[in-house]
């Protein structure tokens, strides 16, 4: 199975690659039901988002200078496109 290239950042912060089944099982945990991605209440439900900027943020550093999302695992930069979207709902 193919690990999923990002984590639960909004609960915790981790540096390391999770499968995809797992990823899924740590955030229905959070959520206290089953984690579904195209939920449309989902933004709302985890907000704020500043821990998980923060995170992600700490993640992203550890790859700087030679950030390649590609190969980098686990990654994301989900982080630069919450920030230009609450900049336009705001």
């Amino acid at each position: 199975m193919k690990p999923e290239k990002m984590d639960s950042l909004h609960f915790e912060y981790l540096n390391s690659a999770i499968p995809r089944r797992q990823h899924q099982e740590k955030l229905s945990v959070e959520l206290g039901e089953l984690y579904r991605k195209n939920d449309v209440t989902l933004y709302r439900r985890l907000l704020p988002q500043a821990i998980a900027i923060k995170n992600a943020e700490r993640l992203f550093a550890i790859y700087q200078p030679h950030h390649n999302p590609a190969k980098d695992n686990p990654c994301t930069t989900v982080h630069h496109l919450v920030r230009e979207l609450n900049r336009h709902m705001r």
